[in-house]
């Protein structure tokens, strides 16, 4: 049996620990059938424009199924997916539908974005930056879709977290997960994901009983996920306001808004600073000049520069370079890439979008502790 070490290491999480030996045992090793990643990557992203990429998301649903299933991550095959998992995750990306019907919560920051970016790109088009009108809708679907899958691939660890605070017993088969479903799972979990996660338990069990027995006493959801602040990327932090806090201010029929949170909030960080970025000695040119003609075409495509797949490479790097520089004179002059408008968090957002479940589990655990108590109580006497 191979062993890269790390099944012994105490400094490493015991999740990470657990998922080197199961891989160890070959339980993910690439199925034979799976789609090559390169070919299926093509398939979608290659000598397509961002228009038609985004105007047949949900009829390329088999692509991006294949896409899905020839990728790794972290050295883990994502044939290992589950069915319902591997589903939610196509839909997550070519279906706003079915992303509006899971983030409900999302729903006024998401219309008010939209309209921020609207007078954003009016506002570049004013001093003379070429953005075409028709392009205006997908620009504006592709970010909602990019916030709301955000937070649907949080909510599972998210709720987990919640729950744990809660008191509630987590399945010990969630702790071992190498994906985290689309689920909340405060509505119940899918039956093909615990046979996966039920699966590498045992196997765990069996050829390394000592690091099964510290996973099932293990917490992995012991902090929630922030989540995404539009204009700064992913946020993480040391501190965010408790369940009772925010059902508190539920109660309260005060508002929960971004302004109360930040009292919670400390020591955020975030994936992205525009006043952190250090100007790089390679000239715009060059860089484009450094791409390959089929990438250069798909970014200059992406960035909306007219007649990107049919100009000459070198009148295509003059134009390309040239807009750049203006976009990016712009965003200095405006301090961010793109509008900043208040958000809560995805944490504070699914507690409060699951106030009712809460609520009652709240009410439940207070009844049980007045129980205990009365109960001691009599005994003593």
């Amino acid at each position: 049996m191979k062993s890269d070490g790390n099944e012994g290491n105490e400094t490493v999480s015991v999740w990470f620990r657990a998922q080197d030996a199961l891989k160890n045992e070959g339980v993910f090793n690439r199925i034979p059938g799976t789609p090559d990643y390169s070919e299926s990557h093509d398939k979608i992203y290659g000598r397509r424009s961002a228009r038609t990429i985004f105007n047949n998301l949900r009829t390329d649903k088999i692509l991006y199924r294949n896409h899905i299933l020839s990728n790794s991550v972290m050295g883990r095959e994502h044939d290992l997916l589950s069915e319902s998992a591997i589903n939610n995750e196509v839909d997550s990306r070519t279906d706003i539908l079915f992303l509006r019907m899971r983030t409900p919560g999302l729903d006024e920051f998401c219309w008010n974005w939209g309209q921020e970016l609207l007078l954003h790109r009016d506002y570049l088009r004013s001093v003379g930056i070429d953005l075409p009108i028709e392009n205006d809708n997908r620009k504006i679907i592709q970010a909602e879709m990019m916030v709301r899958s955000g937070y649907l691939h949080k909510i599972w660890h998210n709720s987990l977290y919640a729950m744990s605070e809660l008191g509630m017993e987590i399945p010990n088969w969630c702790k071992i997960l190498p994906y985290n479903p689309l689920v909340n799972a405060f509505h119940g979990t899918n039956r093909d994901d615990q046979d996966i996660g039920e699966r590498l338990l045992s196997i765990l069990e069996e050829k390394y009983p000592e690091l099964h027995a510290e996973l099932i006493a293990s917490n992995p959801f012991h902090s929630p996920r922030i989540g995404f602040q539009n204009g700064k990327g992913n946020v993480g932090g040391t501190k965010w306001p408790s369940i009772s806090d925010i059902i508190s201010r539920l109660e309260s029929g005060e508002s929960v808004d971004q302004d109360w949170e930040n009292k919670f909030l400390e020591e955020l960080n975030y994936d992205y600073d525009y006043d952190e970025v250090e100007e790089d000695d390679e000239s715009t040119e060059d860089f484009y000049r450094s791409l390959n003609i089929t990438n250069l075409r798909r970014w200059a495509d992406n960035d909306e520069i007219t007649g990107a797949w049919s100009m000459n490479r070198e009148k295509l790097i003059s134009t390309y370079a040239t807009r750049t520089k203006k976009m990016d004179s712009e965003i200095k002059k405006l301090g961010r890439v793109y509008p900043r408008i208040p958000r809560l968090t995805d944490w504070t957002i699914l507690v409060s979008t699951n106030y009712s479940f809460i609520k009652k589990t709240f009410d439940s655990l207070e009844s049980n502790a007045e129980m205990l108590c009365q109960e001691t109580y009599e005994g003593i006497l």
